[in-house]
């Protein structure tokens, strides 16, 4: 089973890759520098073959605005150091949020760290934070932690 990351907002959250640095050659190869600069969050929408959206997990209140992604690298709750690889994907998930309350009308977002599969299960840990008050741990993975954040 792969961990993701399930966000739910009241306003359209970003879709597609999210982090990555690539370096494009003459001949439109894509080449990045590192390792860590290929690796990114790829989000997809909530929506069906049909295009119907649906929810990705019932704990959300916000029903419509839905995006997944595997985790990429998070660290785990409880991690003493991190890796470059870490380090960036928690510090672009900051960004995606920074950017999607600064580029919306949104008010709220939610956030469930899960594994596939064990998105109708028992929530874990549940935080409710300002987005003045987020610290990157607070982005960190722990199966099942829902987070709220708000504007």
């Amino acid at each position: 089973m792969s961990e993701y990351i399930y966000i739910a907002g009241d306003s359209p959250l970003q879709t597609g890759a999210v982090g990555d640095k690539p370096r494009l050659t003459k001949d439109s190869i894509v080449v990045y520098n590192t390792v860590t600069d290929m690796e990114s969050f790829y989000f997809e929408e909530n929506r069906d073959e049909e295009g119907e959206y649906f929810s990705f997990s019932p704990h959300f209140s916000l029903k419509k605005y839905q995006v997944s992604s595997l985790e990429v690298h998070l660290p785990q709750v409880g991690d003493k150091m991190i890796k470059n690889s870490q380090k960036k994907a928690v510090d672009q998930l900051y960004l995606y949020i920074k950017d999607y309350f600064e580029r919306s009308v949104a008010a709220k977002l939610e956030i469930l760290f899960c594994l596939n599969g064990d998105e109708e299960n028992t929530i874990s840990f549940r935080k409710d934070v300002a987005f003045s008050e987020l610290k990157l741990t607070d982005l960190y993975y722990l199966e099942r932690k829902f987070l709220t954040i708000t504007k």
